[in-house]
């Protein structure tokens, strides 16, 4: 859709509290292993302040018994990091399945939202708002401005002027 951009391929500061991650293939044998490698990749890159990674799994339209136990174990890696795994836009054919494999034994199931805005508006909350007045020159979320001190000019980009 036209409404959200990948930040990565356009140069965009990124939460650095909140890794957003929207895999667009369906989670199988063939790629299950790929995907959880690649997405803890993504997490070890920006762990040093990352308090929250959420997986949006709106465009998941297939994912097999491989891939669901993949995905549950990739969630508790990334718990075991000390980081909190979230969850947005599960289709009922996957979520499904992902109870069969007692999804809720892996994921806090507050951490569980039905859209990618809904997800945004809660972990925003549970953000170290102290560290977003502080020490982040970003303003990735419309919320941001309701915490940042008075005047904040943000980092808009992060490509480099040539």
């Amino acid at each position: 859709s036209g409404t959200f951009v990948n930040a990565e391929r356009e140069s965009l500061p990124e939460c650095p509290q909140l890794l957003y991650l929207r895999p667009e293939i369906a989670i199988y044998f063939g790629n299950a292993e790929y995907i959880y490698e690649y997405i803890l990749q993504k997490v070890e890159e920006r762990k040093k302040t990352l308090k929250y990674v959420l997986i949006d799994l709106e465009t998941v339209s297939y994912m097999d018994a491989t891939g669901s136990l993949t995905f549950v174990r990739l969630l508790d890696k990334i718990k075991a990091m000390g980081i909190e795994p979230a969850i947005a836009n599960i289709s009922c054919v996957v979520y499904n399945l992902l109870e069969s494999v007692e999804i809720e034994k892996h994921v806090n199931m507050d951490l569980v939202f039905d859209s990618k805005g809904q997800s945004i508006g809660e972990l925003f909350k549970r953000l170290d708002h102290e560290y977003c007045r502080e020490k982040c020159p970003y303003a990735v979320f419309k919320e941001c401005y309701s915490v940042k001190k008075e005047g904040f000019k943000p980092v808009e980009t992060l490509r480099i002027a040539v």
